[in-house]
């Protein structure tokens, strides 16, 4: 799937999810003035879909039966990331700070300050029912 950004009517970039395997870029965007290539994400298996959302954020999720929904912030300043699908943690370039919503527990955990947090992504787990 691709999401064209920031509008469909003059997007300046084509964020898409790559839905190869947890070593590979998972959500990658395209500068289409000179058609660059970046990685904003790895480590998502089998990513699908990319969505852009009204209030101006990026939603990807997995195909996979405990497959995570990842909401990216900022999408044009969020670049390499590594997320740990397991925990929901991620570490990387910039954009470290996320919240998660606990296999468990259900609740939205936060991690990092809230004036920080909206640097990268959050994310919902999906439990197999």
């Amino acid at each position: 799937m691709i999401a064209l950004w920031p509008d469909d009517r003059n997007p300046t970039h084509l964020i898409f999810c790559n839905e190869q395997g947890v070593n590979n870029p998972g959500v990658q965007r395209v500068r289409l003035a000179d058609g660059s290539v970046e990685t904003i994400l790895t480590g998502t298996t089998s990513c699908d879909p990319a969505h852009r959302t009204p209030w101006g954020t990026i939603i990807v999720g997995e195909e996979a039966t405990d497959g995570n929904v990842i909401e990216i912030i900022n999408p044009l300043a969020t670049t390499n990331i590594i997320f740990n699908r397991v925990t929901g943690a991620t570490s990387g370039a910039s954009g470290p700070q996320m919240s998660s919503r606990g296999r468990r527990s259900g609740a939205w955990h936060s991690r990092g300050s809230p004036s920080t947090r909206p640097a990268c992504c959050t994310t919902e787990t999906k439990t197999a029912r």
